[in-house]
């Protein structure tokens, strides 16, 4: 409610705490969410957040991602503000 009002300092705010017991820990997972980082796990469409850019960038994808098919989507970003979209081997 209050980001529609233009108040955005809370977004730091953590929202989600994770029990990771210490015996697991390895110093490399992530412990708690932000508001911020939670919304950026649900983007509202890739055509919307492209359209909202404010300037150019770039997707870099590592060649093992599951999750993001850079091939697939080239044609779409390239519409937007993307210089460059492809494949980073890893």
């Amino acid at each position: 409610m209050l980001n529609t009002l233009g108040i955005d300092w809370f977004n730091r705010l953590t929202t989600l705490d994770f029990a990771v017991s210490q015996s697991v820990r390895d110093g490399t997972e992530t412990l708690s969410y932000s508001y911020r980082l939670m919304v950026g796990f649900a983007p509202r469409g890739d055509a919307a957040d492209l359209a909202a850019a404010a300037s150019d960038f770039l997707v870099l994808v590592g060649d093992r991602n599951d999750a993001f098919l850079p091939t697939n989507s080239a044609k779409s970003y390239r519409r937007h503000r993307v210089r460059s979209c492809g494949c980073c081997p890893v």
